[in-house]
């Protein structure tokens, strides 16, 4: 039978250094379909999400000459 499904955040705290969670994707690529954070869905079948993630940008500070 099909279900409504609330798509969570990174609850389970994954980490990748130097990059920031944003979403799941259906294919570890991003390539199938995204879901952020609180999106519902109607799933149908076994559905296996991959984390995406955003490269972190580098704050650079210049110091007064």
């Amino acid at each position: 039978e099909d279900d409504s499904v609330t798509v969570l955040g990174n609850t389970g705290n994954l980490a990748k250094s130097g990059y920031n969670f944003v979403k799941w994707n259906t294919q570890a690529g991003g390539a199938g379909t995204d879901y952020n954070p609180a999106d519902t869905f109607v799933i149908s079948e076994n559905t296996t999400l991959y984390a995406q993630w955003s490269k972190k940008k580098k704050l650079m500070v210049k110091k007064g000459v």
